[in-house]
């Protein structure tokens, strides 16, 4: 993977950071954070050896959680603590990467061979048996609420799914067929979420937009900036600390790109 370069722009007599200019890459780092599961942002903190504010309630729910006993446990304890993060999703900073898709509108898919164990959680995925796209649509058993993470059952007239070996709504037979889980690569979303060929302008707090000089002037204006002077510019790459600081600085601090990247013009300063 090529280099997160980013360009930020400071004050030198304060040594503080206005915005920085980046591309697509370092937006989509931004964006994933909107679709990342909660439990997913605390892990990638955690393991990656951020503790301030660790503190907070939120991470207290996610350790307490971690720790109960799994007897305690209704589902497994890894589709709260650990769940499946949304297709496209390519976080490589991070070291965190999903290639499933959500269920779509029309539900699950299996094979149309009822012989081939194989399901998918969205169109467009090949049997693991055939290599044909799964196409038969398979649901639910009523009234349940399926737990993706844990094993899948279905019986031989593949009308439903389920967690454990029951009997199956339709045909009465008992689900004892366990089925492989394939996974479904999310062509569209894989490169990401905005356009290759723009520039965008990041503020402080996170707010992002495509440059222009019109947006540059009047945040700098916004900014109380009084001579051009004292500006000046300076390149850095963003690294996976970087990337795991902005996580927790996404949750919480307003000053995001001085709490992250402050170090590195603090010592430019007049």
């Amino acid at each position: 993977m090529a280099s997160m370069k980013v360009d930020i722009l400071f004050s030198k007599e304060k040594g503080q950071i206005l915005y920085l200019e980046a591309g697509k890459d370092f937006i989509d780092l931004l964006m994933a954070l909107l679709r990342m599961p909660t439990a997913n942002m605390i892990r990638l903190l955690t393991e990656g050896g951020i503790t301030a504010k660790r503190s907070v309630g939120i991470f207290n729910v996610f350790s307490s959680a971690d720790k109960l006993d799994r007897s305690y446990m209704k589902v497994d304890k890894s589709f709260v603590v650990n769940p499946s993060p949304p297709e496209g999703t390519q976080v490589h900073l991070l070291g965190w990467q999903e290639v499933r898709q959500q269920p779509a509108s029309g539900g699950y898919f299996t094979c149309s061979t009822s012989n081939h164990l194989y399901v998918a959680l969205g169109p467009g995925a090949k049997c693991g048996s055939c290599g044909r796209i799964m196409t038969q649509n398979i649901e639910p058993r009523h009234g349940y609420t399926l737990n993706e993470s844990a094993t899948l059952y279905t019986c031989y007239c593949r009308s439903y799914l389920a967690n454990s070996e029951t009997s199956c709504d339709c045909c009465g037979n008992y689900m004892d067929q366990q089925l492989t889980l394939v996974p479904v690569v999310a062509e569209q979303l894989s490169g990401g979420f905005v356009k290759e060929t723009l520039t965008f302008m990041v503020t402080d707090n996170l707010e992002f937009f495509p440059s222009s000089t019109i947006k540059s002037i009047s945040l700098l204006n916004t900014l109380g900036v009084k001579s051009m002077a004292d500006l000046e510019s300076y390149e850095t790459t963003v690294t996976k600390d970087h990337a795991l600081a902005l996580v927790q600085a996404a949750l919480t601090s307003t000053s995001a790109l001085n709490d992250v990247f402050g170090s590195l013009v603090a010592t430019r300063k007049k």
